[in-house]
């Protein structure tokens, strides 16, 4: 039921434009100030400005695998969180306006493998 959930919850995203894909992250260390630059990066990119600018809830990452230094350097941007694709939920989802998913085809590979096991 929890998956079923996930992909209807991702479909409505879908469908209103609120998916955001990208290659990768590619932070050599921590660094917030890296964060940052890339989360503006991102909303100039797509055109969403705000998004960079959004005091809560702007975006969730979902990572395709664990990665440290992008996971610290995110995590000190208050309207942003980050999680692996493998442990993404439906309820932070919707907590979040945008999601952006790296890695797009392992991610998608990870969800529907997620799929198939439940």
């Amino acid at each position: 039921m929890r998956i079923s959930a996930l992909f209807s919850v991702l479909s409505q995203k879908a469908k209103d434009g609120e998916i955001i894909l990208v290659d990768e992250f590619a932070f050599s260390e921590p660094k917030t100030a890296s964060a940052k630059v890339a989360l503006e990066n991102i909303a100039t990119g797509v055109g969403v400005k705000y998004l960079a600018t959004k005091k809560k809830n702007a975006a969730l990452f979902a990572l395709a695998s664990y990665d440290n230094a992008t996971i610290k350097s995110f995590r000190n941007i208050g309207s942003v969180m980050t999680e692996e694709m493998r442990n993404v939920n439906p309820v932070d989802v919707l907590k979040n306006q945008y999601l952006i998913i790296e890695k797009p085809k392992d991610a998608f590979d990870i969800l529907l493998a997620r799929a198939k096991s439940a």
